[in-house]
């Protein structure tokens, strides 16, 4: 086993790793109203941020652009009666886009673990129909603009940041913010070769394009029903083949097949859960999509469509993002969100058996 585990991982990927900085940062923006009901949450926001970062030098950070590790905290200051504020803890990755004289284009992607201070309360706080958990997960984009200074870095740019417990309290239509970033890093200590950037090389190797093949036990939990909340567990398995065409990247195809009961409920909420037949509960689907590989981390994105549904009651098309954490070249686990236009679904977490062709 290559590791403990996927948080373990993501500190350690930064061991082969110098030039360290520590960040501070604002990003005042809004709490949009995605929908109509939210109308009376909107409201101006203000973000405060500090990151520890690190820029890599492991074997696959010579196939991304001047890749820097970063794990923070933020807090994030609601201006409404309704909703506080939200603390969250991520870690990201920061890719170089392009040079544009002195300055560079970063994209930045940041999962997380989020903790919303005040959320739904069928009597003290009914008003916040957006998130009935304080434990959520979170997610940040950003697009930065890197400027050098005398002494570090400012960076300036826009982004989004997102609470959701994905489905699996009511209720779950989650926190979206928009937001400015202005931030600034500080180095700590001199980088090797007095300050001049000794780049990763790629891997020495004649690598040639493989296939392989992989099956997953998946599990969901989701519940329905925002008066009188009913859960479900969702269970299902996934079929891919993979098309692995350079060190970091593969495409990805394949079906999935998931017992959901929510189909039955939605027409009938008095049914007897135990007594829905494999009929009113299956859904299969075809999907297809990419991967990009961090180390062991595998972060995906598909799309899929329904070949069946026992009922119109999601969309026909659906969406997936996530990762996978390699434990042994075989073995792997599953951490992904599914979701329809932007409505969650549930998270899907289980175990992933591979093969090569």
């Amino acid at each position: 086993m290559r590791s403990a585990g996927l948080i373990l991982s993501i500190l350690l990927m930064a061991s082969n790793s110098w030039a360290q900085q520590v960040a501070m940062g604002v990003s005042p923006g809004f709490l949009v109203a995605h929908r109509a009901d939210l109308k009376n949450i909107e409201t101006h926001m203000m973000g405060f941020e500090f990151q520890y970062e690190q820029r890599s030098n492991a074997d696959w950070a010579a196939y991304y652009k001047e890749p820097i590790w970063g794990l923070g905290l933020s807090y994030f200051h609601f201006g409404g009666e309704h909703t506080k504020g939200a603390i969250s803890a991520q870690a990201n990755l920061q890719m170089s886009l392009a040079k544009m004289g002195r300055s560079t284009l970063k994209f930045r992607l940041g999962p997380g673990v989020g903790y919303v201070l005040k959320v739904f309360d069928p009597f003290e706080n009914r008003r916040n129909q957006a998130i009935g958990s304080h434990w959520n997960a979170f997610m940040q984009t950003a697009f930065l603009m890197e400027h050098p200074v005398k002494k570090g870095n400012i960076n300036y740019g826009i982004g989004i940041s997102h609470f959701s417990n994905a489905a699996f309290k009511m209720p779950n239509l989650g926190y979206n913010l928009p937001s400015f970033f202005f931030r600034y890093s500080y180095p700590l200590g001199q980088e090797p070769n007095e300050g001049k950037t000794a780049k990763p090389q790629p891997i020495k190797s004649k690598f040639e394009p493989n296939s392989h093949y992989s099956a997953a036990l998946i599990y969901g939990r989701k519940e329905r029903n925002f008066a009188n909340p009913v859960g479900f567990n969702n269970k299902g398995v996934q079929l891919r083949w993979l098309r692995q065409y350079s060190f970091i990247a593969a495409w990805r195809i394949g079906m999935d097949a998931v017992l959901d009961k929510t189909y039955k409920y939605s027409e009938n909420n008095q049914v007897d859960l135990g007594s829905i037949s494999l009929g009113d509960q299956l859904e299969i689907g075809i999907a297809a999509g990419h991967e990009w590989a961090v180390g062991e981390l595998r972060f995906l994105i598909e799309a899929g469509a329904y070949l069946n549904r026992p009922a119109d009651l999601k969309k026909p098309l659906y969406q997936r993002m996530g990762f996978n954490y390699n434990l042994t070249d075989n073995w792997a686990l599953m951490g992904n969100l599914k979701f329809h236009r932007g409505v969650a679904d549930y998270l899907e977490t289980g175990i992933i058996y591979q093969w090569k062709k």
